[in-house]
């Protein structure tokens, strides 16, 4: 039985103020990942962000596609873009709303194939590490391209 290797490719960029070229990797990726960033993006600019994550669901046109966002679930991922109405949301409403809204058709071109609002990652009683480390609730959230 033959396998074959992904192809990795990682850009180092300003995702808020994406180029051509990062349009074009966009449509040909198979996983974008978003792990702790996505709270920070929105502090430093909300609209930029939604925008960012409106792109994503447009133009990541690949069938079997995947967006997948972990979070810290703490009070800084409750944000406040203005485009949303002004009001303090989770991270994680904000984005089911916008990756699973649906068309002019009626229609969802993405589903939400995995989700936690809230899970614990809980250290080993008695782990010894030279810094200190915290337990810390999470979520996530795993977005698949249906069409």
């Amino acid at each position: 039985m033959t396998t074959t290797a992904p192809i990795l490719h990682f850009e180092q960029l300003d995702v808020l103020h994406p180029t051509e070229k990062v349009f074009k990797l966009w449509k040909r990726a198979h996983l974008i990942t978003f792990c702790f960033v996505v709270a920070e993006l929105f502090k430093a600019d909300g609209d930029n962000t939604l925008l960012l994550f409106r792109r994503l669901r447009d133009q990541m046109s690949k069938r079997g596609a995947m967006i997948l966002v972990i979070e810290s679930a703490g009070t800084f991922s409750f944000v406040k873009p203005k485009k949303v109405g002004g009001q303090k949301q989770w991270i994680y409403c904000i984005l089911d709303r916008l990756l699973l809204e649906r068309n002019s058709e009626g229609v969802s071109t993405w589903e939400c194939v995995a989700k936690s609002d809230s899970e614990w990652f809980r250290l080993e009683k008695g782990l010894d590490y030279p810094l200190k480390l915290n337990n810390m609730r999470y979520f996530y959230r795993l977005y698949r391209r249906k069409q």
